[in-house]
């Protein structure tokens, strides 16, 4: 389940809010290089990932970073009022080092302890302006595109949902579902062109990456012990067989030093929620090592680098194209993980069905069958663009949301879908599905992109389903059969689900995520899911196994032992 906690900011420890200006003003008396220093390691601390106990970490922090006034008199505040001792959290963290890249000056010499006062006012202040409220329009779908607007940032930043399968997602793509393309038209070679784009060979990248990952996640403990080991050391890869220049290739597509961090945020302007620059370039260099900025976005990085690096790469005339391409592979990738999930008994998968009447049209990515019920599966694999997603216009937002997954394709193209293949008067044959029995259909919109997944955006979509419902009076075509809501998620959630198609019908698992969240304004696992709770909890079986074969690939890198398969899931 979702867990969301609430932070202390300046205007509830001292009884007015901070201004931005002030804010600013005492970012701008700071060194640069000893907030990044300062702020990295808070943030791998607050990582969801990071520690059991937040309180103790929480009042470390205090301690070590607050001067001993507004120390005490914060703690007063959070024991008095009830609400905790939580002050550091991630999207915080993640506002002060980028404020800091936009307004720190560089003054050698300064340390910590010199600081304290104007540190612990920082963290506060930051609590005051890290979020905003979205203007509200006045239709149904404006107010529910605000809401969307002020919990996806929200959602991102504090880590609501992650899980390390977009490692294991993206090896297999690169390796067996993009290559399966290569006798088809408008196919891009991944490997050959993510090489020529980083003078990295991918199955480089991959190793380095998945070798690194020990110490990422290892970060919070060494921060709190004080390890020397802490972050990744230029020597830890001494012994493999990595050229220098490889090396500095790998550091290229992973960190920044601060004069490189300050460069890229002054280039543009950022909205008050993006913090894709983190996702650019995780790591920060220091001469002796790389330090992880943020630990998600360290894990993220194998995944995204790989397209970004290519798209970034290509001329303008092949970016689209691209693009293309990238998601069509996303839906193989999809059509890959159910084909190989279900018992084709309890549920059977039917992947890129098409018309029966010799064409060549797809009814829609995949139909699953499970009993009387059949589920229309729809596959966006684009991603949202940072501006519309971060920016806080409730317009921008729901523009891009409609292009990508609205209309021509997405949720009018399962609506079409459902009233052509279904249709009382003339339904159209599908060949080699028979929905003869089916009473009740269930559309599915899966995304690439994590939003699929956010707080009020399968409300939109759902929304939009019905319109498409009465314009093509859907309910009348296909009567006495059943049409329920949309529902929408993102590809992790899938992969979540797939262990329990073998004993459990997805249709049963979709009507209880539809029962426990009526207007569907959550995440898809914020509520239990009724016919998965007694069955307790199970990992991707696919995804385990493609990590212990990842273990074997960095291990052959490293020249070490690779962990047991127990150990890789």
């Amino acid at each position: 389940m979702t867990e969301i906690e609430t932070y202390l900011r300046y205007q509830d420890v001292f009884g007015t809010p901070s201004t931005l200006e002030q804010f600013e003003t005492l970012m701008r008396a700071l060194d640069l290089g000893l907030m990044l220093r300062l702020f990295s390691p808070v943030n791998t601390i607050c990582a969801r990932r990071g520690l059991p106990n937040r309180d103790q970490a929480q009042l470390a922090l205090l301690r070590e970073l607050f001067d001993e006034g507004t120390a005490r008199k914060t703690l007063a505040y959070g024991m008095k009022s009830g609400r905790g001792v939580t002050v550091f959290h991630r999207k915080q963290c993640l506002f002060i080092l980028r404020e800091a890249m936009r307004l720190c000056p560089d003054l050698p010499g300064m340390q910590p302890t010199d600081i304290q006062a104007s540190l612990a006012l920082v963290s506060l202040m930051a609590n005051d302006h890290v979020s905003a409220t979205a203007p509200q329009g006045t239709s149904p779908l404006d107010q529910v595109a605000a809401l969307m607007c002020d919990f996806i940032p929200v959602t991102e930043a504090n880590e609501l949902r992650f899980e390390m399968a977009s490692v294991t997602r993206m090896h297999k793509i690169v390796h067996d579902i993009a290559p399966a393309r290569a006798m088809g038209p408008a196919y891009f070679d991944v490997g050959q062109l993510f090489e020529k784009a980083s003078a990295l060979p991918l199955s480089t990248y991959e190793a380095l990456s998945l070798a690194i990952m020990p110490r990422v996640l290892k970060s919070p403990v060494d921060v709190l012990t004080h390890s020397p080991d802490y972050g990744v050391h230029v020597n830890f890869f001494e012994q493999t067989q990595l050229s220098e220049s490889q090396r500095d290739a790998f550091f290229r597509l992973l960190a920044r030093t601060p004069d490189e961090f300050r460069a890229r945020v002054n280039d543009r302007v950022p909205s008050l929620s993006d913090f894709t620059i983190f996702k650019e370039s995780p790591f920060l260099r220091n001469p002796d090592r790389l330090v992880p900025m943020d630990i998600t976005a360290c894990m993220e990085k194998f995944e995204a680098s790989i397209f970004w690096t290519i798209f970034g790469s290509l001329p303008e005339g092949q970016k689209e194209p691209f693009t293309s391409f990238w998601a069509a592979v996303f839906e193989d990738y999809i059509d890959w993980l159910l084909t190989n999930s279900v018992d084709q008994s309890l549920n059977r998968f039917y992947p890129s069905p098409r018309y029966a009447d010799g064409g060549r049209e797809e009814v829609c990515d995949g139909i699953l069958v499970s009993g009387t019920t059949a589920v229309f599966i729809e596959c966006k694999g684009g991603f949202i663009r940072g501006d519309a997603k971060y920016g806080g216009d409730p317009a921008k937002l729901r523009a891009e949301i409609e292009k990508k997954y609205v209309t021509p394709k997405g949720v009018f193209q399962i609506a079409k879908s459902i009233v052509t293949a279904m249709n009382r008067a003339s339904p159209r044959p599908i060949q080699g599905v028979d929905l003869s029995r089916v009473t009740t259909i269930m559309p599915v919109l899966i995304t690439r992109d994590d939003i699929g997944d956010g707080f009020f955006v399968n409300t939109y979509l759902d929304a939009r389903f019905q319109d498409a419902k009465r314009e093509l009076s859907i309910s009348k075509a296909i009567a006495p059969v059943y049409c329920t809501q949309l529902i929408c998620m993102s590809v992790d959630v899938i992969e979540k689900l797939t262990p329990y198609l073998v004993d459990t019908r997805l249709p049963a698992i979709l009507a209880d995520r539809m029962m426990s969240d009526r207007d569907l304004r959550g995440p898809f696992f914020m509520k239990p899911i009724a016919s998965l709770t007694a069955k307790g909890t199970r990992p991707p079986h696919l995804l385990r196994e493609l990590n212990a074969e990842l273990s074997k690939v960095a291990a052959a890198f490293l020249k070490v032992e690779p962990t047991s398969e127990r150990d890789a899931a």
